[in-house]
């Protein structure tokens, strides 16, 4: 994830990622799901990479990423987790925000899978 290879082959030791430099603020947390990563900045921001079949990376499209890619719709995010094919985000107002695969409604909205993060109306954290 992140490493920019153009096909599909395995990475089966640890190695560096080089794409930081796409990436504008300082990492605070990294979130990983199936086959994606999600990578929190000092400055709220998020940037994701990955499979992206059901939407999980927050980008509006279902294209994988190779390299980090920052989730535009999105912002003042103070915490972020994966599941296997979905993202959630706690924002700083206490708003929470999902997407990817809601196969089994782990989006807590009732709608397909969705590639954008979405506000979850009946939670508010405080």
């Amino acid at each position: 994830m992140g490493i920019q290879y153009h096909n599909d082959s395995e990475i089966l030791c640890p190695s560096p990622v080089h794409t930081y430099k796409d990436i504008e603020g300082h990492p605070i947390q990294i979130a990983l799901g199936g086959y994606h990563s999600i990578i929190l900045t000092r400055d709220l921001n998020l940037y994701t990479c990955g499979r992206n079949q059901y939407g999980q990376l927050g980008l509006g499209h279902w294209n994988k990423q190779s390299t980090f890619t920052k989730v535009e719709n999105i912002g003042n995010v103070v915490k972020v987790r994966c599941g296997n094919d979905h993202s959630l985000a706690l924002l700083r107002d206490g708003s929470l925000y999902s997407w990817g695969c809601n196969y089994y409604g782990q989006l807590g909205v009732r709608i397909p899978s969705q590639c954008l993060p979405m506000k979850i109306s009946s939670i508010q954290v405080k």
